[in-house]
């Protein structure tokens, strides 16, 4: 932990105000810091911001030479060190007939623990159980294990972690294989030739590997990779 007295600088190569100005707000509540007030050269070109009283600055690359990044300071104020906290938040575990919808799409289900986050399926390893939950304890987590889906009734709307995954088991499933200009069209979320897909949820793969899901509705496919991941780049 920070001593008294002690200085935290934060940086990151992201300019997404969650994990920067919200993770500031929430490190100086946490530790007791104050902001350390800094004065760079306008020449520079930093963009500065303001979080709970705490300078932070973005290096925008059209703006600084190098790379992009946000960077900032802040100093402990008090002596008192905070300890992890002790209470711990209740996983909420999937039942065992939503576990038994589940099961199929993996090929070693039982190394695996399945929580719920919200409606999300989620899987982890048995062996690091305890430590996921330490963290979600004491930590405010962005991701853990692997995001299995949602259940309709019993059946699963797989999720694109799922499709990403080495502990997924492909036989159990359909799966349609795509040429490299068929796979950039579909990382594109443009069309691609789907007359010989099944109807259903169908696993999409370039030379075998998991790209995401399609949902083929009679002559209507549906793609489920994630709008926000799309290739924005023409052909």
């Amino acid at each position: 932990s920070l001593k008294p007295g002690g200085v935290l600088i934060y940086s990151t190569c992201t300019y997404n105000s969650q994990e920067n100005e919200e993770n500031l707000k929430w490190l100086s509540e946490q530790l007791d810091a104050e902001g350390i007030s800094i004065e760079l050269e306008e020449c520079w070109g930093f963009t500065k911001t303001q979080t709970n009283g705490i300078d932070g600055f973005h290096a925008y690359p059209h703006k600084v030479k190098g790379e992009g990044f946000f960077i900032a300071a802040m100093r402990k104020t008090d002596g008192f060190e905070k300890k992890l906290r002790k209470q711990k938040k209740p996983m909420n575990f999937a039942s065992k007939q939503e576990i038994e919808s589940i099961n199929p799409y993996l090929k070693e289900p039982k190394l695996f623990d399945f929580i719920k986050h919200n409606d999300l399926f989620i899987a982890i390893p048995n062996r690091w159980k305890e430590v996921i939950h330490e963290f979600n304890s004491n930590l405010y987590i962005i991701s853990e294990g692997i995001n299995i889906g949602r259940l309709k009734g019993k059946k699963l709307i797989p999720n694109e972690g799922l499709a990403f995954s080495t502990a997924l088991d492909h036989t159990q499933l359909s799966t349609f294989e795509l040429n490299l200009e068929e796979a950039l069209n579909y990382l594109r979320k443009e069309n691609f030739d789907f007359e010989a897909m099944p109807n259903g949820w169908n696993l999409i793969t370039y030379r075998g590997l998991g790209l995401g899901w399609a949902n083929r509705i009679q002559q209507r496919v549906n793609n489920y990779y994630p709008t926000n991941w799309r290739i924005r780049m023409g052909s």
